[in-house]
């Protein structure tokens, strides 16, 4: 994948961003992304195996920085850092506000997805959430705004990143 942008890299100009959606693993092709990448996002659902897959993430990240080098120079090619996401975090809820105190502490949090139905219905819609509050009624998007200024807030957290 790295090979490929590189070669590539003159028809990519009109692009900003390139997303990858990858599983998560520790896999040659999700290795391969990653080495591409400039910035990780850990997406962790408040659960034991959703912190587990970010600490792992973590130390993926540092092993490829550690092995991916080149031979001469030592310099790591992975340039990749990682920073984390809560995600399906409910307002009530035991689990969900002891998670969120945890990754609150982390130095690469960056800001939670709420658990929220219209996040569900955009799946079963195929439209994103954008599109849907095109089509809301203006009570609906009164009760929808501070999730709104939320999830703005946090791309707009996540692309002064970058």
């Amino acid at each position: 994948m790295f090979m490929w942008i590189a070669d590539n890299i003159e028809n990519l100009t009109d692009y900003d961003y390139i997303v990858i959606d990858t599983h998560n693993d520790s896999s040659l092709v999700t290795s391969n992304f990653i080495a591409a990448a400039d910035l990780v996002l850990g997406i962790s659902e408040p659960s034991r195996n959703g912190y587990r897959a970010w600490l792992e993430l973590q130390n993926t990240i540092e092993n490829l920085k550690n092995e991916v080098v080149d031979i001469i120079t030592r310099k790591s090619y992975i340039q990749a850092e990682a920073y984390l996401i809560g995600n399906k975090i409910e307002h009530i809820g035991n689990t969900s506000k002891e998670f969120l105190e945890t990754i609150v502490e982390d130095e690469r949090f960056l800001g939670y997805l709420p658990k929220k139905e219209l996040l569900a219905k955009s799946l079963l819609l195929d439209k994103d959430i954008f599109e849907q509050q095109e089509n809301m009624s203006g009570s609906e998007k009164t009760r929808n705004k501070q999730f709104f200024k939320s999830i703005e807030d946090l791309f707009n957290k996540i692309e002064n990143t970058i």
